[in-house]
Formats: C-alpha cells, structure tokens, sequence
C-alpha cells in the first residue's frame, strides 16, 4: 500500500496530496505536520496562495517546532523568489538555515541551503554561491541521503549552465542521474531532465534537446511539479522557434505562460519568449505590446529581475532595429551591456554586444565596433552555433560598411 511517506521520497507530490486529502495513512502526518506537508504540497503542485496562507498562520503558532518553522520558512521563500524580492528571499532562507544547523538537523539544513545557494547566484552573484557550496555539500554529506546528494548535483548543474561552463554542467547532470537511476525520484528526475534539455539547447543539438524536454514533461505529470512541468514546456518552446516553427512555439509557451505566477519572473521569461516568436514571424506591432507589459530593465531593477531583464533587453533592442531605430538601440544597449558585465551568462552578454555592434555600425561608429565584435567573440567560449554565426554576420556588416567587400563575404560564408 502507498504511503504519504512514500510518495513524497519519490517525488510524486500530486498522489501524496490526494491521499493527505482523503485522510488515508495519514498516521505518521498529524496536526502541526501534517498542515506544514499539505502547506509544502500545494506550493509544489500550483497553489501557492493557499500554501502561502496555511504557513503565515503556523508561523503565529505558539510553540511550533524549529523543525516545522524550517519547512515553513522554505515554503514561504517561494513566493518572495516567484516576486523577485530576492533580498527577502535570502534573508528568509538564512533565517530557515541557520534554524536548521542550531537544530543539529543536517537533513533540513541541506534542503534549505540548495535554494539558498540559487538565491545567492540570483542576488549577489555566483561567487557568493560557490562561497557557500562547500557548507551545503559538507550538509548533504551529513545527512548521507542519497537524494539530497543527487539534488546537489542537479543543482550545481544549474548554476555552471548559467556560468556558461556546459560541459562541467553536463557532467554534474550525468553523475546526479546515475544517482536518481538507484534512488528514484520523479520530482529531481524531471528537474535534471529539463536541465539536460537546457545544455543540448546550449550545444545547438536541437534533437537532444527535444528529448530531454519531453522527458521531462513526462516526468512533471508523474511527480505533479507545477515549476517542472511549467519550465519543461518553456524550453518546448524555444526549440521550436530556434527550428522556425513558429505556430507551435507561440502555442507552447502560451501554455507555460497559463501556468506561471501573475508578475513572477517565470511569467516575464515566457513573455519575452513570446515577443521573440512575434519577432521571428515579422509581427513588430504584436513583439512591441507583449515587452510593454513588461518592466524594462534599468540598473536600479532589482537583481533578482536582472536574468529577465537583461535578455528582454535583446529582444527589445531587436524590435527596435527591425524598425530601423538604431540609435535608440545603441543607447539602450550601451546600458545593458554594463550591466551584463556582472551576470555570468556569457551567451547573454556575447548577444547584448553583439546586437551593439551592429548598432554602433549602422550609426556610424564602425571603429568602435570592430572593438566590440572582438569582445563579443573572445567572450562567447564554446558558444552554441547561432551566437557563433551571429558574430560572423555582425563582423561582415561591419567589414562591408568599412568597405571591405572580399572580407565581409568570407565572414558571411562562416
């Protein structure tokens, strides 16, 4: 017979929500637990105002155990991350961390430090997480679980794809896999999928790409993960706009979209994808009114909203150039790029100076230009195959504008 217990070590949140409900074997979950697992539940499964509501009112509990106010402080930073208040974000997690470690309960510890380490690498930056990896690693290594062991890799997998470094990505994707292959959980085995979707994606290997997105899709409607199933479909939707089929894409991501938090930065990804197919299919007028229902992007918006931000800084200045306003973009771009100097996304970066060096060309700076296209390209690294051409186009409109004919055709030949 299945157990809530059960259930939620293999990651299939929505079958342990049914049983909670209908009040089965509902022995080892009783008053201040059980509202604390039905909490964690309809946060992972979609409803997050309800999780939101159960764990303020345990919070004014009297007397709840620094256990339980762990897990609730770990629900209520989902919330704080979906608004993109990442300060509150970290602050509520090193409030649920250092409970955690004070309670001698590695176990908790572990479940709390891997968001905290994402949260870091939102907000101050990747060295801030990996300043921190050493004390979430010696707590998964304490608590000797095998899927905590597993979600680190999964996760660290996250934060080098986001660094650029694919291949160190792909490797901590392989070993927390091989751990899931023995200790199966359908919750991190989506996720690692969706991640795995992420580096083919990277590597311009469209087909792998696919698989691993479908996959899993396949495994968000096992596990019930609403952020899988929502991230599974957004990458979907990439892969068909990056193989020009446009109708599907537009369809998938407005799928993901109806899955998405009101104002989340989950919400603003999908919008911008959006406005890209709008873009790819010569539709500037419809581009143009999904990015003005977004926030443009400044260096005052809050780092939490940088990722976003920054990326919608490409498909807005895009827009701007199809429309020939090339100087806006440049100016646009100007700020953007400073601001990517931070991020450790260097195919963002590589495509924000790219985009400024074709501004700068059509605006008459082609000098600076050159400069900026060489930056580009020293930046990219293993760059996926598009940013690769897209550094040969820019590097041919450049030549050719400087007048160099023979030179800008051997680059578009690249």
């Amino acid at each position: 017979m299945e157990t809530i217990a059960g259930l939620l070590t293999a990651g299939r949140y929505s079958a342990a929500l049914s049983l909670l409900r209908s009040g089965a074997n509902t022995d080892s979950f009783s008053g201040a637990e059980r509202e604390v697992v039905l909490a964690e539940l309809l946060q992972k499964t979609g409803n997050a105002g309800a999780a939101q509501n159960r764990v303020r009112r345990l919070l004014r509990t009297a007397g709840l155990a620094d256990s339980l106010r762990v897990r609730c402080l770990g629900v209520m930073v989902e919330e704080l991350r979906d608004l993109a208040d990442i300060e509150a974000g970290i602050s509520c997690l090193q409030r649920a961390w250092n409970l955690a470690r004070n309670g001698k309960s590695d176990d908790r510890a572990c479940w709390i430090g891997l968001p905290l380490m994402l949260a870091l690498f939102e907000g101050p930056g990747p060295e801030a997480a990996l300043g921190f990896l050493p004390s979430v690693r010696n707590a998964v290594v304490r608590a000797g679980d095998p899927l905590a062991t597993a979600a680190l890799h999964v996760f660290v997998a996250e934060l080098e794809a986001k660094r650029g470094l694919v291949s160190n990505a792909a490797e901590h994707l392989r070993v927390g896999r091989r751990l899931l292959a023995q200790h199966s959980n359908a919750w991190l085995e989506g996720s690692a999928a969706v991640g795995a979707a992420c580096v083919s994606f990277l590597l311009s290997d469209m087909g792998t790409a696919r698989t691993e997105a479908l996959l899993g899709l396949r495994l968000a409607e096992q596990s019930g993960h609403l952020g899988v199933k929502r991230a599974a479909l957004a990458n979907l939707g990439h892969i068909d706009l990056a193989e020009g089929a446009f109708g599907k894409a537009e369809e998938i991501l407005r799928e993901a979209l109806h899955l998405s938090p009101p104002a989340s930065e989950a919400q603003k990804g999908i919008v911008d994808g959006l406005a890209q197919v709008a873009l790819a299919e010569g539709n500037s007028p419809e581009a143009d009114r999904l990015l003005r229902t977004l926030p443009e992007w400044t260096p005052e918006t809050p780092r939490g909203s940088w990722y976003y931000g920054l990326w919608s800084c490409v498909t807005r200045s895009r827009l701007l150039a199809m429309g020939g306003r090339y100087k806006e973009a440049r100016d646009l771009l100007a700020a953007a790029v400073t601001g990517a100097e931070g991020q450790p996304d260097t195919i963002l970066a590589s495509s924000l100076r790219l985009l400024q060096a074709e501004a700068l060309v059509r605006t008459g700076r082609r000098s600076r230009a050159v400069g900026v296209v060489a930056e580009a390209a020293a930046q990219a690294g293993p760059a996926p195959m598009d940013t690769l051409a897209e550094v040969n186009r820019v590097a041919a409109i450049a030549l050719a504008a400087g007048g160099d004919l023979a030179g800008a055709g051997t680059a578009f030949e690249r």
